[in-house]
């Protein structure tokens, strides 16, 4: 059983590409801390009355990533919650200081095998659709979220299918994080295979 969930003090941030089980990580997490939970995507989907595919169609990638952008930034004013972000916002200096004071921020990942097959069995974002490589265009999807992963307080791999042991686990990291009250900036990244937990 989870020990001091009624003490978090900072939203979470889970930030990652397609197929890395951040949506569905996040609604499970939030019921587990007992916080409110918010998808970008379903937010700026709502509110706009159009989906993601058709403001991408619309309006470019580059458009979306910024208004992603700010959704987040905003939701991050609401309170202490829950968030799934993608990978592709447009992670400015502004933003990367808000996310460090208001959150415990943490990357999602998979191996891009993994990633790629769990994107070729879903609906996915026009982007994914329409890249004639698509294998090439996981690799840069991991790429992008690592790159912006060591400003963020943890990496996770998420290589199982079990999400009830991944939320769980990321419950507790999450504890952890937030008794230390970010002190410090340490990015440490966690391997995640079914039923196999190691810190690399």
């Amino acid at each position: 059983m989870l020990q001091n969930v009624k003490n978090i003090t900072k939203s979470v941030v889970l930030v990652g590409p397609m197929g890395s089980g951040k949506s569905a990580i996040g609604r499970r997490l939030a019921k587990k801390l007992k916080l409110p939970f918010y998808d970008v995507d379903s937010v700026i989907e709502s509110r706009k009355m159009l989906s993601i595919t058709e403001i991408y169609d619309f309006m470019g990638e580059e458009y979306l990533a910024q208004l992603e952008a700010q959704t987040l930034k905003e939701i991050l004013s609401y309170g202490i919650s829950v968030i799934s972000a993608s990978g592709n916002i447009t992670f400015t200096p502004t933003l990367y200081n808000v996310i460090k004071e208001k959150s415990i921020s943490i990357a999602i990942l998979a191996d891009k095998d993994i990633l790629y097959e769990r994107l070729m069995r879903r609906d996915i974002r026009p982007s994914f659709a329409h890249a004639k490589d698509k294998y090439a265009f996981v690799e840069k999807m991991i790429s992008d979220v690592e790159a912006i992963a060591p400003k963020l307080n943890h990496t996770l791999i998420n290589n199982t299918t079990e999400l009830h042991q991944i939320t769980y686990f990321i419950a507790k990291k999450v504890i952890e994080l937030n008794h230390k009250n970010n002190t410090f900036f340490e990015n440490r990244t966690q391997h995640v295979n079914r039923f196999i937990q190691k810190t690399v």
